[in-house]
Order: C-alpha cells, then sequence, then structure tokens
C-alpha cells in the first residue's frame, strides 16, 4: 500500500519564520519544495495579514466566535450579475473581523487541534452555536507558501448530528451545515471576491439550475469486483477512516473563471472538496487530501492559469480523460496519488469506473460546468465523478431524453433519481424528480462504493487511520405480506455503543426494466419508491403522510398488482473524533410480498366531514378487503388519531381489537378541526388514513364574528351594520351573555339580543348597533365583542371606521382655460382618498345644465381617445364626482367645474419644456425650462393650496433675454408646512396671449412630494418621493399594472422603453399610506 504523503499540520506565522531564516535539508526527494525560496516569495504578500494574526493570538484560545453580524443588502448587490448563486430568500451578514475569524481557523503551533465554538446565523436568521476544529486537506507547502488556505469541521453543538464545514480562502468565507431537518444550508460571499459580506440560505432556495444539456459518460474498462446480491448487507469494515491522496487539476478556463492567481484558484478547489469531504466522511468514512505541492518556481502544481499553454482541450470531456492521466503522472508522479481529476468549464462529466489506485487510469476523472460553483457543481457533478471513480455505477431507472447511461444492474431510483449518482434535473421533463441531487449516496451505490475499497483494488492504495469508531448495528425487521394499493410503513431497530447520533435511510432495492416516467404501479418489477434524505426517524411511510393527507403522488407509487418488494435501510452514524467527523454506515434489508385480495383495504369512516362531540361514542369502520387471509394473515388493527390532518399520528384510541371492519371508540375530550383517522394492522406494516378532515366539538356553543366592521361616513350617528353568530354544538344548553370592550367614550352599544338563551341544536343571528358616534374624530377603532356563559369568556375582534368627510377631486388636465385635442380626449384629477369610484360629468355651461355627458371610472383619469361626442371650437365644463362605495348610503363630493376648449392652442411664443416643483426644507424650489421668442412677456406664477380651489397670483417673473431654450427658477417661502401647494404658471406675451403649464404638487407634511422627471419622458423616468413609501406601481390608462417595484431611500428609476407612448399612472405606497402621481411617455 502506497503510504501518504507527509503532513505539517501546524503551519503558523512561528513556523513560517522557522522556515525563511533556518536551513532546510532537502533529503534527495525529488518532489521536496526549496521552502526557504518559496517563502521569500510569498513573504511580502502575506506579511500584512499574518501580522496581524500573531498579535491577535497573544491572546490565546478564544471564547464564542460570533463573526457575522445582520446586515441589509443594497439592491445592486443583490441584483448584481456578478451573483453567482441568486436564492430566493436568504438572511444577509458583515463579517466585522476577518483577521479574528482566520486566527480562529488556523491551527496552533506544536499543539493538537483545538476545538473552538462559533455561532452563525442560518437562513432565517437564528444564531446556531458549533464546534468546529481546524483541520489539513492541502500539502505542507501549500499551507506555508498560503497559510491563508484554511478549513475546518465540526457538528452542532445543540444538535450534534448536524454536521458543518467551513474554509477560509481568498474568495472569503464558506459553511456548509448538513443533516438538520431544516434542510441543508450555506453560507457564501454575496458577490465573487468579497470577503465582508454574507449571504445564508438554503440550498431549495437556489434558483433551479437549468442544467446546461449535461451528461455522464463513463468508461466502465476496468475490471469490475463482484458485487453482493441486492446490496445488502454491506460489509462493515472496520470502520477505519480511509484517506486517499487527490492530484486535483484545472484547466486555463477554470483557472480563469476563479481569478486566476493560485490563491484564488486552488482556494475554490479547496472549497470544492471540502465540501465533499463532508459527504464523504458521513457516507463513506473515506477522506480527500489535496496532494498538490507547490513547485521551484512557487506555483502550485496542476494549477494551469492560461488556456492557450495548458496540456487541456477544455471543451472536450473524452480528451481530458486521457490529458489527465498524462498530466497527473508526470507532474506529481504516479507512486505520488491514488485519484486524480481535472476541473473544466464545459458541461459534464466522465470518469473511469474503478479506477482509484489503479496505475495508469487513476487520474481518469474530469468535470466541468460553465459556473463551477455551489452543489449544482460540488454535488450534482464532482461528487457524482468521483463516485464512478470510487466504483459506483448510476442509479436511475429512466432512459428518458438525456438518460442514456442507465446502468441496468444498479438502476434502484424510479425516473431520473434523487441522489448523487442519479441525473437529478437531467433526463427531461417526466422522469425528473427534482432539479438537483440530495447531498447523500443511495444505499446501492455506498455498497458498491465500499466493495470496491474495502475489498477490491481501492483498499490497494488508502491510508487508513485508526479510530475510536465502532460499527452502528440495524435491523430492518421482518418480512411481510401486504394488499395492493395500501400504504404502508417500514420501521428499523438501531444502536451504537459509541452513543453516536443515529440516522436512517429507507430505500427500495427493486431491479428490473427500464421505466421512463412516474411509474404507474402495473410494473410486476422495477422500483416504484425515490429515495428520500436520512432521517433520525427510524420509521418511513410509503407514501409520506404529507402526500396521503394532501392526496399528492411525489415519486411514490403505490403497488396495483401482485409483485415482490425489497427495501434495505442505511444506517449512518456521526462520529466526531478531534478533527476527524465522519460515519460508518451499515445496512440491513427486508422483502415484501404484495398480493391482490380482490377489494381495496380502506377507512370508511369518518372519512372527512364528520363532526364528533368530545367524549361521545362513535363507530370507525373500514373495508377489511380480505386482509385476514390471503396470506395477509392480519387478525387484528390499531386504531389511532392525528389532529394535525394527518401529518402525525400519535394518539392510539384503541390496539389490537379484531380485523372485523367496524369498531367503537371513545372520542377523547378535546376540541379539533382537522383530526383523521388510521387503522393499523397490529402485527403487520400496513394501514389506511381517512381521505378529508372531521372535527371533535365539545358540548359547547360557537361564537362567530360574521359582519364585524362598520363603517360610519358624512358624519353619520349611527352604525347598524355588525353581525354575529351563536350556535349549540354537540347538544349544548345556556344562556350566554353579550358585551363590547375597548368602544371611544361616548359610543353607545346596542345588541338585538341580550342575554342570547341557547337550546340544543339552536343557531341564533344577533345585530349590534353603535350610536353616538358623530362625536368622534376620524379614525379606526378596534374593539372586542365578548360572549360569556359563565365559563371561560370568547373574544371576537370588531373595528369602527369613521370617514373624513369625502374631498372634492382636484382636476389636473385639462386645466381651466385650456385646450384638449378632441381626437386624444383624455381627462386627469388628483387621487381622493378613500374614493372607491369617480363620474366624470361634462356640461355645455358652467351651471352644469345642459349638454351632459357622464362615465364612470376607478381610476383618477379617463380616456376617451377620439370618441367623445365634440368637435374643433366646441367649449364644455367639467367636473368629477368622488364616490365612496363602502358608505351606505353612498358618500359622494362634487367638484367645481372648470372651461375646456376643444381643438389646437394657439400658437404662443413659448413652448413648454419642463416644470418641476420640490420641497427644499421649509421651501417650495420651482424650476421650469421653456423655449421662448421675443413677443413673450414673462410669467405670473400661481398657487393654491389643499384648503382651497381658487388660484391665487404669488409673483411675476419677467422673461430672460434671448429667443432660444431658458430655465427660470423661483422660491416659495411663504409656506404653511402643514399643507399641500398646487403649482401653475401663467404665460403672457405681447398681444395679450397666454397659456397655463402642468400643475405641479408639494406637500409639507412632514415628508416629501412624490415627483417624476423628466415628465413627458422616453426611455426612463426618475421617482423622488417619501422614504416611508416602499414599493410603486405602474399603471396604463386602462387601469392595468404593468410593471411594479422597490424604492431605495425614497428614490427609484423606472424603465418605459417597453410601454406604447400614453398617459400613465405611478402609485407609491408603504407604511405611511399611498400616492399616485402622473408620467407621459412619448
Amino acid at each position: 500500500m502506497l503510504k501518504s504523503i507527509p503532513r505539517r499540520t501546524n503551519a503558523t506565522f512561528f513556523n513560517f519564520l522557522e522556515n525563511l531564516y533556518l536551513p532546510t535539508t532537502h533529503g534527495g526527494l525529488p518532489r521536496v519544495a526549496f521552502r526557504t525560496q518559496l517563502l521569500i516569495t510569498g513573504f511580502m504578500k502575506n506579511f500584512l495579514l499574518f501580522a496581524l494574526i500573531v498579535v491577535i493570538s497573544s491572546k490565546g484560545l478564544l471564547a464564542q466566535e460570533v463573526p457575522l453580524t445582520t446586515y441589509v443588502p443594497t439592491k445592486s448587490q443583490l441584483e448584481s450579475s456578478e451573483n453567482l448563486l441568486l436564492p430566493e430568500r436568504a438572511s444577509y451578514h458583515r463579517l466585522e473581523n476577518p483577521a479574528q475569524l482566520i486566527e480562529s481557523l488556523s491551527p496552533r503551533k506544536d499543539a493538537p487541534a483545538t476545538p473552538r465554538e462559533f455561532t452563525l446565523p442560518d437562513p432565517d436568521g437564528r444564531a446556531r452555536n458549533f464546534i468546529l476544529t481546524p483541520y489539513q486537506m492541502v500539502h505542507s507547502s501549500v499551507r506555508e507558501m498560503f497559510p491563508e488556505l484554511l478549513t475546518a469541521r465540526g457538528y452542532d453543538q445543540d444538535r450534534p448530528w448536524v454536521s458543518i464545514v467551513v474554509d477560509w480562502t481568498p474568495h472569503g468565507f464558506h459553511a456548509s451545515v448538513r443533516n438538520g431537518a431544516e434542510g441543508h444550508w450555506y453560507i457564501n460571499p454575496l458577490l465573487p471576491g468579497s470577503q465582508q459580506f454574507y449571504q445564508s440560505f438554503y440550498t431549495r432556495e437556489l434558483t433551479d439550475h437549468a442544467h446546461e444539456p449535461v451528461e455522464c459518460i463513463t468508461e466502465e474498462i476496468l475490471a469490475q469486483p463482484d458485487m453482493p446480491d441486492g446490496f445488502r448487507p454491506k460489509s462493515v469494515g472496520d470502520c477505519q477512516l480511509r484517506e486517499y491522496q487527490l492530484a486535483l487539476a484545472c484547466t486555463g478556463e477554470y483557472a480563469n473563471f476563479h481569478g486566476n492567481t493560485d490563491a484564488e484558484v486552488f482556494g475554490e478547489m479547496m472549497t470544492a472538496i471540502n465540501r465533499v469531504n463532508q459527504i464523504f466522511g458521513q457516507d463513506l468514512s473515506l477522506q480527500l487530501t489535496l496532494v498538490n505541492q507547490v513547485d521551484m518556481a512557487g506555483n502550485i502544481e496542476l494549477v494551469f492559469n492560461n488556456p492557450s499553454t495548458d496540456p487541456y482541450t477544455n471543451n472536450d470531456l473524452a480528451q481530458l480523460l486521457a490529458e489527465n492521466q498524462t498530466t497527473c503522472d508526470n507532474v506529481i508522479g504516479s507512486a505520488n496519488y491514488d485519484i486524480g481529476h481535472v476541473l473544466a468549464t464545459t458541461g459534464g462529466g466522465i470518469a473511469t469506473v474503478f479506477s482509484t489506485c489503479q496505475n495508469g487510469f487513476k487520474a481518469r476523472g474530469a468535470t466541468g460546468l460553465n459556473n463551477p460553483v455551489g452543489d449544482p457543481f460540488y454535488v450534482d457533478l464532482l461528487a457524482h465523478e468521483f463516485g464512478h471513480q470510487f466504483g459506483a455505477r448510476h442509479s436511475f431507472n429512466s432512459s428518458n431524453g438525456n438518460c442514456s447511461q442507465r446502468n441496468g444492474p444498479t438502476a434502484y431510483e424510479p425516473g431520473g433519481g434523487s441522489t448523487i449518482m442519479a441525473y437529478s434535473g437531467i433526463c427531461g421533463p417526466a422522469a425528473n424528480i427534482q432539479f438537483n441531487a440530495d447531498d447523500y449516496y443511495h444505499g446501492g451505490s455506498i455498497s458498491e462504493i465500499a466493495n470496491y475499497l474495502e475489498l477490491n483494488f481501492g483498499a490497494s492504495c488508502a491510508s487508513t487511520r485508526s479510530t475510536s469508531n465502532t460499527a452502528p448495528t440495524v435491523s430492518a425487521g421482518a418480512d411481510y405480506t401486504i394488499p395492493t394499493n395500501t400504504p404502508f410503513v417500514l420501521t428499523a431497530s438501531g444502536s451504537d455503543v459509541d452513543g453516536d447520533f443515529l440516522t436512517y435511510c429507507w430505500e427500495q432495492a427493486d431491479l428490473g426494466p427500464a421505466v421512463d416516467a412516474l411509474p404507474t404501479g402495473n410494473e410486476t418489477e422495477a422500483p416504484l419508491f425515490r429515495s428520500r434524505p436520512p432521517t433520525p426517524a427510524p420509521e418511513r411511510y410509503f407514501p409520506r403522510l404529507s402526500d396521503l393527507a394532501n392526496g399528492t403522488v411525489d415519486w411514490e407509487v403505490l403497488p396495483l398488482v401482485s409483485r415482490d418488494m425489497s427495501f434495505v435501510v442505511t444506517l449512518r452514524d456521526l462520529h466526531v473524533a478531534g478533527a476527524d467527523v465522519y460515519g460508518c454506515p451499515v445496512q440491513d434489508g427486508m422483502n415484501i410480498s404484495v398480493v391482490n385480495t380482490g377489494s381495496q383495504y380502506a377507512v370508511n369512516s369518518p372519512n372527512g366531514g364528520e363532526r364528533w362531540q368530545a367524549g361521545s361514542t362513535q363507530t370507525v369502520t373500514w373495508n377489511v378487503a380480505g386482509t385476514t387471509g390471503n396470506g395477509i394473515n392480519c387478525a387484528n388493527v390499531d386504531i389511532v388519531l392525528s389532529t394535525d390532518g394527518g401529518l402525525t399520528f400519535d394518539q392510539v384510541l384503541v390496539s389490537s381489537v379484531p380485523n372485523n371492519g367496524s369498531r367503537a371508540i371513545t372520542v377523547p375530550a378535546i376540541t379539533q378541526t382537522d383530526s383523521r383517522i388510521m387503522v393499523r394492522c397490529s402485527d403487520n406494516i400496513f394501514f389506511d388514513i381517512s381521505d378529508a378532515d372531521f372535527s371533535i366539538e365539545q358540548n359547547d356553543y360557537d361564537f362567530r364574528a360574521t359582519i364585524n366592521t362598520g363603517i360610519a361616513c358624512d358624519g353619520a350617528n349611527i352604525v347598524d351594520e355588525y353581525s354575529l353568530e351563536l350556535e349549540s354544538l354537540q347538544g349544548y344548553t345556556g344562556t350566554v351573555d353579550l358585551s363590547t370592550i375597548g368602544l371611544p367614550g361616548g359610543i353607545n352599544p346596542s345588541f338585538s339580543m341580550d342575554p342570547v338563551a341557547l337550546g340544543s341544536g339552536d343557531e341564533v343571528t344577533v345585530s349590534l348597533e353603535l350610536s353616538g358616534v358623530a362625536a368622534i374624530p376620524p379614525g379606526s377603532y378596534p374593539f372586542i365583542v365578548r360572549a360569556s356563559d359563565g365559563g371561560a369568556p370568547k373574544d371576537r375582534n370588531y373595528t369602527l371606521v369613521v370617514k373624513p368627510t369625502l374631498a372634492a377631486a382636484t382636476l389636473v388636465s385639462p386645466e381651466d382655460c385650456g385646450f384638449l385635442d378632441p381626437e386624444a380626449a383624455f381627462f386627469d384629477w388628483e387621487a381622493v382618498p378613500n374614493a372607491t369610484s369617480y363620474e366624470w360629468r361634462m356640461y355645455s355651461n358652467p351651471a352644469g345644465t345642459g349638454g351632459f355627458n357622464f362615465a364612470t371610472t376607478t381610476n383618477s383619469f379617463i380616456n376617451f381617445g377620439p370618441n367623445l361626442p365634440v368637435s374643433d371650437g366646441d367649449i364644455r365644463y367639467w367636473g368629477i364626482i368622488a364616490v365612496d362605495e363602502n358608505c351606505d348610503p353612498v358618500s359622494q363630493s362634487v367638484s367645481a367645474l372648470i372651461k375646456v376648449q376643444f381643438g389646437t392652442a394657439p400658437v404662443l411664443p413659448v413652448e413648454w419644456l419642463s416644470f418641476r416643483a420640490s420641497q427644499r426644507g421649509k421651501t417650495a424650489l420651482l424650476d421650469w425650462v421653456v423655449r421662448q421668442d421675443a413677443e413673450h412677456l414673462g410669467f405670473t406664477l400661481q398657487r393654491r393650496n389643499d384648503e382651497g380651489s381658487e388660484w391665487a397670483d404669488l409673483h411675476w417673473i419677467d422673461a430672460l433675454p434671448g429667443e432660444e431654450i431658458t430655465e427660470y427658477r423661483f422660491t416659495d417661502r411663504e409656506i404653511n408646512e402643514a399643507s399641500t401647494y398646487y403649482y401653475r404658471l401663467r404665460q403672457e406675451d405681447r398681444d395679450g396671449q397666454t397659456s397655463f403649464s402642468p400643475i405641479r404638487s408639494v406637500s409639507f407634511d412632514g415628508t416629501a412630494a412624490t415627483v417624476v422627471f423628466p415628465n413627458p419622458a422616453e426611455d426612463r423616468v426618475f421617482l423622488r418621493t417619501a422614504r416611508e413609501y416602499t414599493n410603486y406601481e405602474l399603471f396604463d390608462a386602462q387601469g392595468r399594472r404593468q410593471q411594479s417595484g422597490l424604492i431605495q431611500d425614497g428614490r427609484a428609476a423606472i424603465e418605459l422603453e417597453a410601454l406604447p407612448a400614453g398617459v400613465y399612472q405611478i402609485k407609491v405606497a408603504g407604511a405611511g399610506g399611498s400616492a399616485v402621481v402622473r408620467v407621459v411617455r412619448k
């Protein structure tokens, strides 16, 4: 057996100085680096970093580390195209002290690896406490040259079965947490190259990776060892940790992707292997150590930075195999590594099965992806190809689409499979179980790898490490016969003399013909049930209880025909011994015979919708379906209650009663609306549950708030629309008193019936009237209606809404005396708070008595286009009635009528180019731009506030000299801070003609006005508003939402390029309410 290359386990700054200044004896070894020369090369690069570490290390062992604090990322960080991993949801954090983190992860000089306590944030923002121990997975020369490359592993202090690996590289901090019930999660840099900002996310939150057409091409050209029948039981071996020396190479394209310097590229390679080692340790008792050294030129071996000069054909997987074997043998030396692999950026993987330890073949493995980061690369591809090199073949049973590499003797998973050696997300829609692989090996794959590494060629080169781990024991239990189309549960029993935490993984172990899509259940051979990740629970329900309860199918299909099925349970322990965190998996199996009895075993009642009285006697019925004979021989059943909709069954109502189809039970003294019943065979594994929920009710009364919101409008003094219902449950009789709590002073409640006498089966409706409402100011007033029969009272929430008088609409366009094109008739007004709709009205005279036109809309604008019955030269008067339909009777407010002239406005010596109004502290800044000629005299600035509708002249501004584009500015300092002001300009020329500018507004209520500019706009408009507003929506003239987005610090840029020309409304909203502005797309 080849010896492992010597390792230095404690490369620190003191070791660095020692090697720098003391002579080094090379001993004639051909691959020993000249450390003095190399460390001088790296000295200046790392001096500042490690000088800081030396200062910190003087503190000795650190207490609990909390390196990451909560951080709110910027929009640009979240939307950056450089973000390689884009989870749908994450928590975000800042690394406050990188030097301290580096020091904590660094091994101590001449001392055993020391565990440290770390607190890290999970994706939900919860603090998780971990015990981490530094460990070495790179050659000593690399550690000395690049001491910033650090790795550690450990476990959750509160949940020791949850494993973690972390690393620090020039790319920053990475953590991978595995085995928790919440799912696998990562901590990764938010952006490439960022060592300060991080995101914590579940791998399931990653956007489904649409695989480029990747495919694994296995070269099974080597002699295959004999496999145990049915992959069970696994040869346990000696539970020793096997270590293999990995020669890991990369193409120049891969190096360019990851930054191109040796530290950056090798750091990412180390992150990948650290993640793979996390899986290998627990599933295979195996660890990879990177054998690459630093050469005499100061470069890390097999890291090729130049695509033009590297020895690889990056885009040809088959060519990469031969090239990598030659390169690894030439650079590393065949005797100095156990397994070799090359990383690329082409899509897919290729490997020679059973190649580990076999000279001339052991470097025949290649993996590539155009985005080679994260679990889609580390797990789906890299761990998959390593699995081949260690002796595992494909485990999926579909040959659909891209699943052409099916291997019949190991096709244990339906469809494309979901474990590492399957084809998750690759086969095609009909066969895809999920888009990415779960991070564990199928039990069949573990058996294949164990067979090769422990009993065949793979055992010839491993460096084994004696450990304190003792193999756990597991029993899959007896064999059973069950009826067709019937759920069942398998339960294992396991133990471990070491007291290590155990996880169980039940998997089907049947082979058969390929089934390209979801099995139908009519297959007499082939797998029907997908693999599911290991869990601390020793039992697995087939199908999952949640799917049974919901009537869904997730690649678990019950057999509809008579057949035999085999199942194997894989028991994994998680053993922690110093820096080693690994497992020693064992397996056991059992068989199931499925018999068609001619009918369906099923629960008949309760089967959904029933109402049982607590404490009453009820009858459970089921269809026995021949299960007392037919080789099933189920004499007795248990009846079990679920109180969470069928997700768990933990209340045994009766046990071991005759399997005769009917049993009276006593209903527990509980109140529950989502109850289910399970009838299971007492000495078998099959069962059935209620198809839907039923309720268990106490002898009590029910109190329902049927109408719990009342609205007072226009000074109304009485609100009488409230109602409630009282219902007798399960024969209840009694007297219920009603009262209110929390009403404002002066409000008088009156119930239509109080107290309420309930007889058995009664259902009574009661109305509530509030009087004295006119005396309280507008607002929302929550209160409680309480019902009490002398026992515990029942409270229900009610609300009184008092609305202010509906304000009159402010007309915006066309303005008073303005012109309007009869072929493009568009009317616009300010939205009125609480208005639910508007009535647009137009008359032929200012009194509003003739030539009536009418239309309704829910928008604060209406667009008639060319369809308004007017002509050039017509004069009309228009206004708006705002309506609040939530009031009873309906509340209305009527605006003033203003004059509009249809036709083209006369040519004036001013062309309005822009007009803006904005808040500047306690003043309003107005600026406008016009194109003017010599006939222009000047402007009258007019203003009105939100308390009146009359325009007042505020200031005269003389025309500036020149016949060109001219900018004007004026500051209004006469401001009442509690008002909204509206501004317009009346332009005047020498012959007396005038024209009005658009109307602009500024609010002085403690927040900034909402403005858009430029307006009109072409491709983009900028929004500036109050900080209280956090999001916006853009609507077209028909009220259809066109887009929406976030407002950051009161600002947003809105793209209009894809929209047709027209008038749009932008609605901004947030904690402080909402506002609407209009924008014109030219």
